[in-house]
């Protein structure tokens, strides 16, 4: 027996595990299986019942996602999972997600995390079931402030020290670290310096920082439909792709989206190259 096959059937002894396990023969689902290397540097974190519930839950996408249906390399499938529980999740009653893109060369799948990637080994059908095995075992994604301090980019080797700063300067981190349904736009450290020779008042950081968020979730694949949006500062910010490459605008400055849906407990950041000013 497997560790999967071993927690499965622990997780079958519980009532959340029966209500879960009970529903898949009756809908499309695809199951993302750890192999027994992943899993097994996980297992002790796994002992109560309730952490059990919640990484499984992260692990099954409510939908049919077979490999050859998963989006090309650069670009992304946004996968609703069966997490919803909201000690984990704050989007409003909306499943947190997985985000998912093939290799580059087509030939493979990979999980996005914040940092790094899980790498789907092998893919089967079991009846109603598509299941991807697949190299890490995967847990939901922290808070806006754990993805600030995360190298989400070559371009940020230390996070995002400038943004979280400004936003902490201001009063905003707290509220946008706690509040629902966000997408937040996250400028490198580099693209501050534009505005960091300039004496701006608080009010007046805080208006540009505003600029770069948005009170709902809007993942990659919803901006080619979305051709504007107004930001928390009631500025509109105009998306368009260009050769492939996705741009958010306000104003005068273009900036350019280097890394999108970085998943986080109550919404998403896209990683850009400019400041919103």
């Amino acid at each position: 027996m497997t560790t999967a096959d071993t927690l499965l059937t622990r997780y079958a002894g519980t009532q959340e595990g029966q209500q879960v396990l009970g529903a898949l023969p009756n809908g499309n689902y695809t199951v993302l299986v750890p192999s027994n290397d992943a899993l097994d540097p996980v297992l002790p974190s796994l002992g109560d019942n309730s952490t059990l519930d919640t990484v499984l839950r992260y692990h099954i996408i409510n939908g049919s996602y077979p490999a050859s249906s998963i989006a090309p390399a650069r670009s992304h499938s946004i996968a609703p999972t069966l997490l919803t529980n909201a000690t984990y999740v704050n989007l409003g009653g909306n499943p947190q997600v997985q985000v998912l893109e093939q290799t580059p060369n087509g030939n493979g799948v990979v999980v996005r995390r914040t940092t790094g990637n899980a790498t789907v080994t092998t893919s089967t059908t079991y009846q109603n079931l598509i299941v991807h095995v697949i190299d890490t075992a995967l847990t939901p994604p922290g808070d806006l402030k754990a993805v600030l301090s995360s190298s989400l980019v070559g371009r940020a080797p230390n996070g995002f020290v400038q943004l979280g700063g400004s936003l902490q300067k201001v009063g905003l981190l707290d509220q946008l670290n706690d509040g629902a349904s966000t997408t937040v736009f996250a400028p490198i450290d580099q693209a501050f310096e534009a505005i960091n020779t300039t004496n701006l008042t608080n009010d007046q950081l805080s208006s540009i920082l505003q600029n770069h968020v948005l009170s709902s979730v809007v993942y990659s694949t919803q901006l080619p439909d979305t051709p504007s949006a107004n930001a928390a500062s009631g500025a509109t910010l105009n998306f368009t792709t260009q050769d492939g490459v996705a741009y958010v605008t306000h104003n005068q400055t273009r900036a350019r989206i280097l890394r999108s849906d970085v998943a986080m407990k109550n919404g998403v950041v896209h990683v850009i190259d400019a400041v919103l000013a």
